[in-house]
């Protein structure tokens, strides 16, 4: 790309340079600071390394754009696996990879991950790495993605690729430092190592089984139970933050006992605790024929509520269906304990579920 007297080579440089002449698109996707921009790299770097060099091995090969082996791509999907794990785990507490809202790291991921939900991941896969699927969707689903990629299609059943035998794949076995490769050439040795330990185990001598006789237990093992059993009784996590001079439990009993409604909204603002409590906008993310149904739509927006009863004690939100046939929405503002969203909440393991934190000027 020529830029004056300059050229700019490369997806994501290229990419960097057009946001950065919009403000509103720098601000939102390059991050609003050094240190959100640092994590943004950061974060392409991650997709760039770790799951992109999947592609080859994987998705190439069902488009015959690369020869496939079976014991390299079995190889090749467990550590996609792998790395799509440790993600999944990373955004079990956070719906962005980058604070509380889209960046170009989130785009740059789906792009990635866009064949393997359409070609590879069937239901059960994408079910084992809810978090990355919500964030998938969630973009999947987003204007900026859909134009380019066209509506959101997920894959029924895994496409196989054509396999032909490994000993016709000359130019992968050359390249020595191919993990899978390796891999592949030590697996048979390993597995007769194995077999041999398993044979010398099963003819060996079984050691008798010791068994710590009852009458010689501590007989403070009872007290000991006691105890543990007690431990496990922990307080809920949000009663463990500091005291809020906003007392919730009367605001509610004030907001449903008065007819005016709208004039105990007004005076909320001057009782609202930002430092012990947070605003948030939840939306459910539709999937396929989804929001079309409202007696359907309902269902999935009373599910949600149900999961999320025990925290009525500390929350306080409008949730509901909006719009109309065939074009509905499941979405609510909530205001809850704490700054960052309930590890109850993330328990709940809510997939589908988009989270925003709200900051306001008061």
């Amino acid at each position: 790309m020529q830029t004056g007297e300059n050229s700019i080579a490369g997806t994501i440089p290229i990419t960097k340079y057009l946001l950065s002449l919009n403000d509103p698109f720098k601000k939102v996707l390059l991050g609003e600071n050094q240190n959100q921009n640092s994590s943004i790299d950061m974060w392409i770097d991650f997709v760039n390394f770790k799951i992109r060099p999947f592609y080859d091995h994987l998705i190439a090969p069902i488009f015959a754009a690369a020869a496939a082996n079976e014991e390299i791509s079995k190889l090749a999907f467990e550590d996609l696996t792998k790395v799509l794990t440790e993600l999944n785990q990373y955004l079990s507490l956070k719906s962005f990879l980058v604070e509380h809202s889209v960046t170009l790291a989130d785009v740059f991921l789906a792009v990635n991950l866009y064949p393997y939900y359409t070609l590879l991941f069937n239901e059960q896969k994408r079910s084992s790495i809810p978090n990355v699927s919500r964030l998938y969707f969630y973009v999947a689903n987003m204007k900026l993605f859909s134009n380019v990629f066209g509506q959101c299609k997920l894959c029924k059943e895994a496409q196989e690729p054509s396999i032909i035998p490994l000993t016709k794949l000359t130019a992968p076995v050359a390249v020595s430092n191919n993990t899978f490769m390796q891999n592949t050439i030590q697996k048979p040795a390993q597995t007769e190592k194995k077999i041999e330990k398993k044979a010398e185990i099963k003819n060996g001598p079984k050691k008798p089984a010791t068994a710590t006789p009852k009458a010689e237990q501590p007989a403070a093992s009872a007290e000991n139970e006691t105890e543990e059993k007690e431990d496990k009784r922990k307080k809920n996590d949000l009663d463990l933050l500091p005291p809020s001079n906003f007392v919730l439990d009367e605001f509610k009993k004030e907001f449903m006992n008065s007819k005016d409604k709208a004039e105990v909204l007004k005076g909320f603002w001057g009782k609202y605790d930002s430092e012990g409590y947070s605003l948030w906008y939840i939306h459910y993310q539709k999937c396929g024929d989804q929001g079309k149904m409202m007696f359907k739509t309902a269902n999935l927006k009373t599910l949600f509520l149900q999961k999320l009863d025990k925290l009525r004690k500390y929350a306080f939100a409008v949730h509901g269906v909006y719009g109309t046939e065939p074009d509905l929405e499941v979405e609510g503002i909530w205001m809850w304990r704490g700054k960052d969203i309930p590890l109850m909440v993330i328990q709940k393991n809510n997939i589908f579920e988009l989270f925003l934190k709200i900051f306001l000027v008061i």
